[in-house]
């Protein structure tokens, strides 16, 4: 049940962080951007469930779903923190 929990913070915490990067990097072509990202949404949620039937089919039974969610959340939260270093980064040499 934790891992539902940590899951579902992990998703609630990088839609709107992904959106809003969209929004202020889109410019002119804001509507395409938000479409990808939407798109991309919707691919997560696909790949998500194909993965978590998947999981239900080894060896940790009904704990597999959980935790390839955990793991393809974690996964989900790399690419941002990469993002949100090179902001930083970017920041402070503009700052200098």
């Amino acid at each position: 049940m934790s891992l539902v929990v940590l899951l579902g913070l992990a998703g609630i915490a990088t839609n709107p962080i992904l959106v809003g990067q969209v929004v202020r990097v889109g410019g002119t072509g804001r509507a395409l951007a938000m479409a990808l990202a939407n798109s991309s949404f919707q691919v997560g949620i696909a790949l998500g469930s194909w993965t978590g039937g998947l999981a239900l089919t080894t060896a940790l039974d009904l704990r597999g779903p959980s935790l390839a969610g955990t793991v393809l959340a974690l996964l989900a939260l790399l690419p941002l923190g990469l993002l949100a270093a090179s902001h930083r980064k970017a920041g402070a040499t503009w700052q200098n």
